[in-house]
């Protein structure tokens, strides 16, 4: 009975750390400029910095503080709104899901 509570209490810890684990690399992959692919031509941009900070120019120029939560959704926070979403990171493509629409963006060369 201790042996396998042992087991469990390992297999716990080791889910745990691949959470955390995961979770940092989302913060890493998500530093940096992406473009949305709703209008190339338009070009509009968000920029995540490694200080928790973003800036868009998204209507007007807006700047503010992002997250990744817990459960691995990111939160982004400027003066006049919250955004919480659901991301996910392929290599150079980025799709972002909240208040049921999708944002795809493509990393800026």
């Amino acid at each position: 009975m201790k042996k396998a509570k042992r087991i469990c209490g390992l297999l716990l810890t080791f889910t745990l750390a691949l959470f955390v684990l995961g979770c940092g690399s989302v913060k890493k992959e998500i530093l940096g400029k992406w473009f949305t692919e709703i209008d190339p031509d338009k070009r509009t941009y968000v920029e995540f910095f490694s200080d928790n900070t973003f800036v868009t120019n998204e209507s007007s120029a807006t700047k503010g503080t992002w997250t990744i939560l817990d459960d691995g959704r990111l939160k982004m926070e400027s003066q006049d709104e919250i955004l919480v979403g659901e991301i996910k990171i392929e290599g150079d493509k980025m799709f972002l899901w909240s208040e049921g629409q999708e944002t795809s963006f493509v990393r800026a060369k």
